[in-house]
C-alpha cells in the first residue's frame, strides 16, 4: 500500500524528528478515534473521519521507520559495549602474557599461559558473536511483530468502514421506504376522498340535466 500525500505531512515531518513518538500510544489514539466518532441513531453505527483516521494511519506508518532506527541504534550500542569489553579483556590477555613472560622467565609456564589467554580470547570472542546474533534475531523478531500489528489494525479499520457504510446504506433504505409507503398511504387517501367529490359532482350534474329536460317537456 503506497503512502498517501496528506494535508498533515508537516506535522508527520515533526513527529519524527523529535524523537518522542511511542507506536503503542499512536495505536491508541487510533482506537479512541474510532471510539469517539458520532453515533447513527436508530441503527447502532458510527460515522467515522475517513481523513482523520488515514492521517493517523499515515503518522504510524512514517514512523515505523524511525523505530527500526531506535532498534538499530540499539544493537549499535550493545555491540560497542561488546566490542569494548572484548578490548578490555583483550588488553588484559595481553598485559598478563607480557607479565608472566617477565616472571616467568621463559619457561614452559609462558607458554601454558598463553594458550589459557588465548582460550580465554576464544571464549570472549564467542560469547560476543553470540550476544550479537541473539540482539539481532530480538531486533527482526521486534519489526516483523511492528509491521504484522499495524496490518491487522488496517484490517480491522477497514472491516469495520464497509460494515459502517452498509448499516449507513440500510438505515438510508429504510427511511426512504417509510417515506414512499406514508406517500403511497397519503396517496390512496386522497384519491378516495377524490372519487367521492367525482362521484358527487356527477350526481348533480344529472341532477341538473335532468330538470331541465323536464323543464323543456313542461313548455
Amino acid at each position: 500500500m503506497s503512502t498517501r500525500v496528506n494535508p498533515k505531512s508537516n506535522q508527520n515531518s515533526n513527529q519524527l524528528s523529535d524523537g518522542n513518538f511511542d507506536i503503542q500510544d499512536e495505536l491508541n489514539r487510533l482506537e479512541d478515534m474510532i471510539l469517539a466518532s458520532p453515533r447513527i441513531p436508530l441503527s447502532g453505527k458510527t460515522v467515522i473521519d475517513e481523513a482523520g483516521i488515514l492521517d493517523q494511519l499515515d503518522l504510524i506508518r512514517l514512523n515505523l521507520p524511525t523505530a527500526f532506527s531506535k532498534a538499530a541504534e540499539i544493537v549499535k550500542e550493545r555491540n560497542d559495549i561488546l566490542q569494548e569489553a572484548q578490548d578490555i579483556s583483550s588488553n588484559m590477555i595481553e598485559s598478563a602474557r607480557h607479565r608472566a613472560a617477565e616472571i616467568l622467565d621463559g619457561t614452559g609456564i609462558v607458554q601454558q599461559a598463553e594458550i589459557q589467554a588465548q582460550q580465554i580470547l576464544f571464549q570472549t570472542k564467542h560469547e560476543c558473536e553470540e550476544r550479537l546474533r541473539q540482539t539481532s534475531a530480538e531486533t527482526e523478531n521486534m519489526r516483523r511483530n511492528a509491521e504484522q500489528e499495524l496490518q491487522q489494525y488496517q484490517q480491522q479499520i477497514m472491516a469495520e468502514c464497509q460494515e459502517r457504510e452498509a448499516g449507513a446504506d440500510n438505515y438510508a433504505a429504510n427511511v426512504l421506504e417509510q417515506i414512499e409507503r406514508n406517500l403511497t398511504n397519503l396517496t390512496d387517501h386522497f384519491e378516495q376522498h377524490l372519487k367521492v367529490v367525482r362521484n358527487g359532482r356527477e350526481q348533480l350534474y344529472n341532477s341538473s340535466q335532468q330538470r331541465q329536460t323536464n323543464s323543456n317537456i313542461q313548455e
